[in-house]
């Protein structure tokens, strides 16, 4: 028995070694996959996964899958600044899986969160090549389509006092001139979307749209990310994908 084993508790351990694999992957995982990971007898897993489900600690999602669940966020309200848009993501997930089935496509919700962009939902896309995503994961506050939807809805003094001095070029299409990034979220904030050549990485691109609240505040940004070298049919049809699907996650929260 290894030190302190005694002390513990046999039945947390084992939920903990769960959300260490939900944890660590990008993807969703299915109950083959996390009975294989952690050695623990399938039936165990299964239960405790029932359970964690019931209590909003993981979610299934359409496809059978497991990830990490709102409630996860909604718990550190106790010990940290959160968004106002946590107490929504739940409710979303439904609404997400669908746009994501639809579109073939993963669909993320991101928010202005401690500074800095963080993806607190999402749904995992269905075709062979689409790409995944992390809750809890901080991007850029300068690149992708999410951030800019982001800083573009803030006020000058604001973004002033959040964005970096130096902005890091992540890509050779990343912008790292102040004023051309000002252009660029003053476009952002008039068009209503925004759109990601590659500023993050260069193989993936993306279009974000914002997510209004009850009082047509931005909260929220949901973005379609997509590889670079995708038809232009299809770029225009994820395009769309992103306003519509802003546009129908804004109209649930207002009706809540």
């Amino acid at each position: 028995m290894k030190s302190g084993e005694q002390n513990g508790n046999p039945a947390i351990d084992r939920v903990m070694l769960i959300f260490a694999e939900l944890e660590k992957s990008r993807q969703s995982l299915g109950l083959r996959t996390i009975v294989q990971r952690t050695q623990i007898a399938r039936s165990t897993v299964y239960r405790l996964l029932n359970s964690l489900e019931e209590h909003g600690m993981v979610r299934q999602s359409a496809d059978g899958n497991y990830s990490l669940g709102s409630r996860i966020l909604q718990l550190a309200e106790s010990v940290t600044q959160t968004s106002a848009f946590f107490p929504f993501v739940r409710l979303l997930h439904p609404l997400l899986d669908r746009l994501a089935l639809n579109l073939g496509e993963a669909h993320k919700v991101s928010v202005l969160e401690r500074d800095a962009i963080m993806v607190v939902a999402g749904a995992s896309g269905k075709t062979p090549h689409s790409l995944s995503y992390t809750v809890g994961e901080y991007l850029p506050l300068h690149a992708g389509g999410a951030s800019k939807v982001l800083i573009a809805s803030l006020s000058p003094d604001k973004r002033d006092a959040i964005l970096p001095r130096k902005l890091e070029a992540l890509t050779e299409r990343t912008i790292i001139d102040r004023a051309l990034l000002d252009r660029e979220l003053e476009t952002v904030s008039k068009q209503g979307w925004a759109h990601d050549s590659g500023e993050f990485s260069l193989s993936v691109c993306s279009f974000a749209a914002p997510i209004y609240n009850q009082s047509a505040e931005i909260i929220a940004a949901l973005s379609i990310p997509y590889l670079a070298g995708t038809p232009p049919e299809t770029v225009e049809k994820i395009k769309q994908a992103a306003l519509s699907g802003a546009a129908q996650i804004s109209k649930t929260i207002v009706s809540h």
